[in-house]
This record gives C-alpha cells, structure tokens and sequence, in this order.
C-alpha cells in the first residue's frame, strides 16, 4: 500500500462508452490502482469487465472480497454488492437485494479517503442522479483529487452525477474523458516526486508570491487569506500546483492572474475543512456533562439557548451540538428554545449542511441509540431529522470580515484559528468575547489555546480547551466595515494603528448617512431583467404589478419607463458599456419629474452570471435666464416643448420598428432552418425505412447462424468448463509449447513457476522470467521433440524454497505427430519435507536414547560407590545429594547451550558458588575455553568434588578461607594442554595422611578417563592445591577460543 494511488471511479448511465474511452488512454507504469463501481442490475450478470479488458492495457479483474490492491491493475466491482478498502485490501460485502441504494459510490469514495489520504483520488462520469457528490467532498477533505468528466465533444452522456459533484464545489478537475488518464497519471508522478511544499524564506521572492496570491483572490473572489498562516496557506497552493503540473510559484502566480476559474478553485481549497460528527469523543462528552447544563440554568419556556459554530462546513458539528441539546433538554421541564448559527463563507459546504444528508460511512462516531433517534431513512444515505435541522441555522459568514453575533450562551469555534495568524487572532478572540453573554463559554480545538487572552477568557477545562467569558472588562472590538462600501470609495479594509479606527468608523457612518439620503434611486438586475436588489426610494420609478408578485424590472417599472429600460438593458448586455437614456417625467399623478436612466456593468464575480446597476437620476430643470436676455414668447416655448417631445417620440419609434423588424427577420430565418430540417428529417426517416427492410432480412439470417453457433458455444463451453475444473483440481502446473517453443497454452498453476500473463500466448518461453532456469528445460524440451520419448527429474527453485519433479512429454496429435512438447511440474517439496523430518525425528530420538542411557549409568555408578565405603546412612545421603545436584547443574548448564559447547568460567562458577559465604572468598580466573558437553558434565563433578572438600577439611570450613581457581594454555608447541589449578589459603592445614574416599576415587577418575588427563596435589602449610593438565585440540576435549 506504500507509495499506491488509487482511483474510486464512479458511473451509471452512459458510463460503459465513458470507461471504455478512459481505459483506452491508460498505460502502465503510473502506478495507479483502479476501482471501477458501475450502478448494475443486480438481477443479471455482468460482463463489463471483458468489455474493459479489451480495450485497457492493464490487468482487469472483477474485484473480490479480500483482494489486495496492486499497482497498474483494475478491479470491476460485481453487481449488488458494496465496496470499501480496509488496510489496503478490497472489502465487499452484499447489498439488500431489494433495496438499489443510489449512495454505493459515496461509500466507495469515502472509503479511499479514509485509506488513501491524500493519494485517494475520486473520478465521476457519466450518469443520473447524485451518486458521488458526498464521497468527492469526503476525498477533497483529506487532499485527495477529484475529477469530473465534462467537455463539449467528450462530454458525459448523461450529466446528473458529473453536474451534481460540480456543483457541491468540491471537484478540482472538469475534463474530457479522454484526457483523465493523462492527468491522473501527472499527478500519481507528482506524488511519488515528493516535492517539498515551498516555505517562505529570507530575503527570497515566496513573500511577494503569496502577497500576490492574496491581492488576486481578494480582486477574484471577495476574501482576505492575508491572515492565514504560511505553512497552511501554501500547502493548499501546492496541491493547486500538483493538480495543474505548475513547476514555481511564479509560474502558479501567472497562471491564476489570468483564469478566474482556478482563483475560485483555489478559495475551495483554502477552505477544505476536516469535520465529523463528534469528532474527539472525548471532548464533546465533557461538553456535555459540564458545560451544556449550565446554559440551560435560569431559563424557561420563554428564554433561548444561543449556540454559534464558526466555520461549520458542511454542518457536522453543528448538528452533534444540537443533538447533545435535545438530549439534555429532555431530562428537564420547561425547554427552552434552542438555536444553533452555524456559519461559513464556504456556500457549497453550507447547501450540504443544510439538506442534512450523510452516507453512512461517515457516522461511525454516532452511537446507535442517536442514529436511531436524530437520523432518518435505511440503507447507506442518512439524514438528519427535522427537529434537528430546525434548530441549526446555516449562513455565509465571514469571521474576519463580518461582524460577530451576540447575546451567545456558547462558541464552538474548533480547529480554525490553527489557520490564522497571531494577528488575526488578537482581532478574532475581542469578537468572541463581545458575542457571548456574562459567564458564556468557549470551546476551541486540541490544538488551540486562549491563553495568551487571559484578560478576556478563563480556563475552566485545559484539556478540552474550554473557556469561561470574563465580565470583568470589556474590551471594544473593532468590527470590521463592509468591503464592498471601502472598496467603492477607494478605501483600504486592512488593519491599521487603533487611533485611527475611530476616526474611520465616523466616516464610515457619515459616508452611509449620506449614500442614503442622497444617492439616487437603483436596482441590481440580471441579464434577464430578473432584479437581486433595491435601494431606497424607488418609489417613484418602479410599482408592483398586478396579479403574482415577480421580480421582473420590466413588470416593476412604470409604463412611461419600461420602453426606455429595455433599450438601455438590452444595449449595456449587448455591449457591455454604460448607456444612458432620458426618457418622459415619470412619477405619480401630481408628482412628475424629468428621469435619466443610466445602465451600466457591475464587476463581474462571476462571468456566467453578470450583474448590471440601472441607476434612476431625476433630471433638473434650467435655471431660468438672466433677466437681460429676451424671454420667449409663451407660445414658442410651447412649441420648443413639443418638439422636443415629438423629437423623443420619433427616436422610441423608430427602436421599436428596428426591434420588430429584426424579430421578424430571425423568424423568417428560424422559420427556414425548420423546414429545412423538416425536410432532411423526411428524407433520413425513408432511408431508415429501406434499411429497416434490409436488416431484417439480415436479421432472419443472423438469427438461424445465432441459434447454431449457441449450440457450439455451449459444447465449447462445457469443455472448456471441465479442462479449468480438471487442471484446478489437479493444481498442476503446466504448460504447452509450439515447435518453435513458443507459449501455445498453461494451467493457472503454473504461476507458481514462470510469470506467465493471459497476453503471453505466443510468447517464446525464453522471453519469460521464472523461478527456475528455462535454459536446461528448453534444451531437453527440443530433444524431446528430436527423439520423441519424455523426460523426467527433478529441479530446484533458484531460491531453494520449493523442489519439483519435471516432467517433458511430447504432444501427440490424433495420428500420432509430435506437435510440440507438454512440461508439467509437479510441487514436490512437502513429501522432501516430510522425508527429512522422519529422518531428523529417527535421530533425535537415537541421541535421546544415548544420552539418558549415559546419564542414568552415571548416576548408578555414584550410587554404587557413595554407598560402598560404609559411611554412614545420612552422610551418604548428603553426599549423593550433593553429586547429584552437582551433575543436574552440569547437565542444565549444558543442555541451557543446547548441548553445544559451554564455557568453562560458567561450569566453575556455576559449582563454586553454592559453597562460598561470600563472593569474595572465590576467585575465578583464566580464558575463554570452551568445553564439550560431556567434558563440561566431567569438570562440573570435578569442581563439586574440590569444593565440597574445602568446605569440609579446607579453606571454606572457617570463615576467612579462600579459594583461587585459574587456568592458562601450556606448552610452547605441540601438544599443548590445559594447566587447570586450584589453590586453598586461609584454612587449617592440611592432612597428609587422610583416608582417601570415593571422592578422590572420583576426582582421579573424572580426570583421567573424563578429561584424559593427569593430576598432582599438594598439601602445603599454607593450603591445599591441585594441578590438573588437560590435553587441548582433541575431538572431545577442551577448546581454547
């Protein structure tokens, strides 16, 4: 799974052309794994997946339960069943057969995220409904890449799904079918690049990029992302560069100054947010227990709980808040109202918070009893209930630029301030604490913190990053003007010194006063006429109509104006200018004033959808003339008046025969296009009628041909049924080769031992890798077809891991011709496995046998001769215990090493210490050698022996005696031998004359038939020593390392 990216493609109707034109461009070596999920009939079968391998490069394989994805292979989901990924395997489980849930591709999606993070990548084709939309937001969230398919001569045969994912804003790529794998292909190379996400540093050009990136999105699409944090902000702008294969941030910078279109993809990605119904669980449970109860004291029927979540997304947060609400507010009388203000400015996001529905992959942290009670529907779509949804209100709001809501009981406000910076956040946290109510609370995300606010918020909760608002002061936050008015006026909205704020804040207020009061009356209309907004006093200029209210400005305007409206619209759509015309006085009766109306283009948001401002301009009339000039006589101003009118009258009659004459010219044209088409519609229907009467005498024909080839097909199917049963069963691996040793045909079992592929038919086998060397098999394979009699013997794998008995034959046609040669290799490792561990098994129970015959004729012979020199009863019986412990010890020592060699300190240190009060009074010394299980067991009794006659005539019976044992190679040149001694000082002296017992009898033999070596003792004033001198280099001797 490591380095895989994998492709959930989804599809309906119209999707088999869609996948077959994707798979034609597909090649090897991206590295991408496929998914392809079509909507089915679950009632038949299904053979898209020989329909794809016809035309794909890849492997194509219907998917199975427990698959693990590979690299450049595609897997066809079967009908009715549902697919997921799990730790990088195929999971398929059954889907309710009377049940088509339309979500089954959502659930795939939303798996790949989860799984795939980032190399998750969702592609929507052709097909009805909205099938994809949810999953394509769940793969943006977690940095995967979303493709829809589109274009005009490539474009979907059916849109619903593709148009559905366009819309939720949530797909980075709108491409012709044909061009996806190309994309798909840069951006899996883009991944596996591993280029490092660019950071600004000093004195470099990042600064005055990402300032420029800001300036276009502010200029583009209306927000400020000054604020956010450096690392944050190009992160997101280096997945913009992956997805479009942008090699700088300069090249970046140029491409997005020019296209809207990536500016507004750019905003979606900015605004990816991670959410989840109560995501930390933890967290909100504390919520629940502590904090929400106290909201709800003092208040009744009458009061409300006021709830604000900032930067919502698509609403699962708010709603996990809500349905803690009702949970509460159900254990107690008198609820009062609840209301949540769930806000964002992402409004894709907010249109899927507000329909409330969720696949159900994405509710695992909702508990059953809540699924049950706040969800509605079955299967794997559900949505929330409306007594949910009726509490949460969903709204475009801007943290930053929008002025905050008030009179709160609670801010949840998780896991956006980790993408502002620090002065973003001295701007935001004022804002909160204006918001809430005395003593309202707090509550942030894991990884943010309030403490630097000490003065606004207390902590109630530092784990869960809840707070408490301070009442003690009350700070003056500076809430921000709108944008648009600043902005018109020629003004900055950025940050400036405090001093200056209020000043601003009074021209701003004046400036609104005045625009009010003075400005002239307008509307905001679309290229339809259809009006988005009033300003005050259009009273005069526009009326309701009669009947069902519209929003048509050509209804809304008086009749004196609507002439002079639709000129002026239809010229400033036509040519995008401002025009201005002066129509006749309009108003009411009694009230008629001289009108000019101006049309102009507002800036365009979004090209698709322009907006234009008619403006309503009451014209004054001249000032009167200066008394020295003539004054006309009445009836020539009367005159000059009705000319001038006259003159207007003749201009709006003259646009009117213009607008009639060429609507009248584009009927006459439609008219002849249509009868034009009428006439090749005749014409193709007679065509397709005399071809109607051919295919069906073709028809007739095909259909007797059908029925005999059906015949054919199902003896050659049974056939082939009973070879694939026959060679599955045998598990086989075989194959066939051509005269020329080429691949004619192989068994499934046969992968085993060469790579073969189902396009390998025809290949020489030379051509093919193999764990086995093909240069002997071919070689015995032509001699096989020279002499015609087989071969066969066994081969090993290179590795060693597998054996396999081979067996060439030739391949006899009917009349007995050699055709080509038949390998078989039959696997024949387990019975060489279980040969060798009979035989392994025979020998460890004849070393058994040997060793505990040795043992048990040790200890009979200690037996013997502890209980032959008359002592008496318990003092035999202490000294065989003691040997015997002594010979357990040697042999524990020696099988501890898996009777392999012991060392000889341990044997020694292992005897001695038993007998010694203190380590102090034992002195072991010497190199490492090693000993051989039966000497280790001689030199064990050895050492027992020595000790426990110093402990009982020695220097260990006082309590100041010691005991040096040490040991040293002797002997210049060959033979060299071991010089073992074993030094008393301390004790009583030694007696000459004391009886040997079997002790002695003991030690002389241990070492002489034990160790074949040789002994001397001395009995010194001092103490009592002994040498021993042991041959070294024999079969069982002692080994000096």
């Amino acid at each position: 799974m490591d380095l895989l990216t994998t492709a959930g493609i989804g599809a309906s109707a119209g999707g088999v052309e869609a996948l077959r034109s994707l798979f034609r461009e597909v090649r090897a070596g991206a590295r991408v794994s496929y998914i392809v999920l079509l909507h089915l009939d679950p009632s038949h079968d299904s053979e898209l997946t020989r329909i794809l391998a016809r035309d794909c490069a890849l492997p194509v394989t219907t998917a199975t339960h427990g698959t693990r994805l590979e690299p450049d292979q595609v897997y066809v989901a079967p009908p009715a069943v549902l697919v997921t990924v799990a730790e990088g395997c195929l999971v398929l489980s059954p889907a309710e057969p009377s049940l088509r849930d339309p979500r089954s591709i959502d659930v795939l999606f939303s798996s790949l995220a989860e799984g795939f993070q980032e190399r998750a990548v969702g592609i929507v084709l052709s097909g009805f409904g909205h099938d994809g939309t949810i999953g394509i937001k769940a793969i943006k969230e977690h940095g995967g890449l979303t493709i829809a398919q589109g274009g005009d001569g490539d474009g979907p045969a059916h849109g619903g799904m593709p148009e559905s994912a366009i819309a939720g804003g949530q797909v980075d790529l709108v491409l012709p079918v044909g061009d996806i794998a190309h994309k798909l292909a840069e951006y899996a190379a883009s991944l596996d690049a591993g280029a490092a996400i660019p950071t600004p540093g000093e004195g470099s050009d990042q600064h005055a990029s990402r300032a420029a990136i800001c300036a276009i999105l502010r200029r583009e699409v209306g927000h400020d992302f000054a604020g956010y944090k450096d690392r944050t902000f190009l992160r997101r702008v280096h997945r913009r560069m992956q997805i479009l294969h942008m090699p700088t941030l300069e090249a970046y910078v140029a491409h997005l100054d020019g296209h809207h279109e990536e500016a507004v993809a750019l905003l979606g990605d900015l605004l990816i947010s991670v959410t989840a119904f109560f995501r930390d669980e933890d967290s909100f449970a504390h919520l629940a227990q502590e904090v929400l109860p106290g909201l709800f004291n003092g208040k009744g029927a009458e009061d409300m709980v006021r709830v604000w979540v900032p930067a919502c997304a698509s609403g699962e947060e708010a709603y996990s808040i809500a349905m803690l609400l009702c949970e509460h507010a159900g254990t107690r009388g008198g609820m009062p109202q609840l209301r949540i203000f769930a806000t964002d400015i992402d409004e894709a996001a907010l249109a899927v918070a507000r329909a409330g529905h969720y696949p159900l992959a994405l509710l695992r942290h909702v508990s059953p009893e809540r699924l049950k009670r706040f969800f509605e529907g079955e299967g794997l779509l559900r949505t929330v209930t409306k007594e949910i949804r009726d509490i949460c209100v969903f709204s475009s709001h801007s943290l930053i630029r929008d002025p905050p809501f008030s009179r709160l009981d609670l801010i949840s406000c998780r896991n956006l301030l980790i993408y502002l910076d620090a002065r973003a956040q001295r701007e935001v946290f004022p804002f909160f604490h204006f918001a809430l109510r005395p003593g309202g609370h707090l509550m942030l995300g894991s990884a943010e913190s309030a403490v630097q606010f000490a003065d606004l918020f207390t902590p109630i909760d530092k784990h869960y990053r809840i707070y408490r608002r301070r009442d003690d002061v009350a700070p003056t936050p500076r809430f921000p003007a709108p944008r648009g008015l600043l902005e018109a006026r020629g003004l900055s909205a950025g940050p400036g010194p405090r001093a200056a704020g209020t000043a601003r804040t009074l021209r701003q207020v004046a400036e609104t006063m005045v625009l009010d009061r003075f400005a002239p009356a307008h509307v905001v209309v679309t290229r339809e006429g259809a009006v988005v907004h009033y300003s005050a006093h259009t009273g005069p200029y526009l009326e309701a109509a009669p009947g069902e209210p519209t929003r048509i400005l050509l209804s809304l305007a008086r009749r004196e104006l609507r002439l002079d409206i639709r000129l002026a619209l239809e010229e400033v759509v036509r040519s995008r200018r401002a025009v201005t015309r002066r129509p006749a006085a309009s108003g009411r009766p009694g009230e008629t004033r001289p009108v000019t109306i101006t049309a102009m283009p507002l800036p365009e948001e979004d090209p698709a959808e322009p907006l234009f401002l008619i403006v309503f301009a009451d014209t004054q009339d001249p000032p009167p003339p200066a008394r020295s000039e003539p004054q006309p006589e009445p009836g020539e101003a009367l005159a000059v008046l009705n000319e001038r009118e006259l003159r207007d009258t003749r201009e709006r009659l003259q646009a009117v025969i213009e607008e009639y004459e060429s609507a009248v010219a584009e009927l006459r044209a439609g008219n002849e296009e249509l009868v034009s088409v009428n006439e090749e519609l005749q014409s193709a229907n007679e065509e397709l009628e005399t071809a109607k009467e051919e295919q069906q005498s073709v028809n007739e024909e095909l259909h007797l041909l059908n029925q005999e080839l059906k015949g054919k097909l199902l003896q050659l199917d049974r056939a082939n049924a009973d070879l694939s049963n026959m060679f599955e069963a045998t598990r086989v691996a075989t194959v066939t080769l051509g005269h020329d040793l080429t691949i004619r045909g192989f068994t499934p079992a046969i992968t085993s031992v060469f790579n073969l592929l189902p396009g390998d038919y025809g290949r020489p086998l030379a051509d093919i890798a193999g764990s086995i060397d093909s240069g002997d098999i071919l070689r015995e394979a032509r001699e096989v077809l020279t002499i015609g009699k087989p071969i066969e013997h066994r081969v090993d794998r290179r590795d060693g891991t597998a054996q396999f008995l081979l067996r060439l034959v030739p391949y006899l046609m009917a009349d007995g011709k050699v055709d080509g040669v038949l390998a078989s290799f039959v696997d024949v490792t387990p019975l060489l496995d279980a040969t060798r561990e009979n035989e392994q098994q025979r020998l460890l129970v004849a070393e058994l046998n040997h060793r505990v015959g040795n043992i048990l004729n040790v200890v009979i012979a200690l037996t013997r001769q502890t209980l032959r020199d008359g002592t008496a009863i318990e003092e035999a019986r202490d000294t065989l215990v003691g040997r015997m412990e002594a010979l357990t010890k040697a042999y524990q020592l020696v099988s501890r090493e898996s009777w392999r060699e012991t060392l000889l300190a341990e044997v020694v240190s292992e005897q001695l210490a038993p007998h010694l009060s203190t380590p102090g009074r034992g002195v072991v010394s010497g190199p490492r050698v090693w000993l051989q299980p039966s000497t280790a067991v001689a030199f064990g009794l050895v050492v027992h022996e020595l000790a426990t006659n110093a402990v009982k005539y020695g220097a260990l019976s006082n309590e100041v005696g010691q005991v040096a044992v040490s040991w040293a190679r002797a002997g210049a040149e060959d033979p060299q031998h071991l010089d073992f001694r074993w030094q008393e000082v301390g004790g009583p002296a030694p007696e000459r004359e004391r009886k040997a017992g079997f002790g002695t009898q003991l030690l002389k033999g241990q070492v002489t038939h034990g160790l074949g070596g040789s002994m001397e003792e001395a009995f010194a004033p001092e103490g009592y020593s002994l040498r021993l001198s042991i041959p070294l280099g024999e079969p069982q001797g002692p080994r000096l390392e």
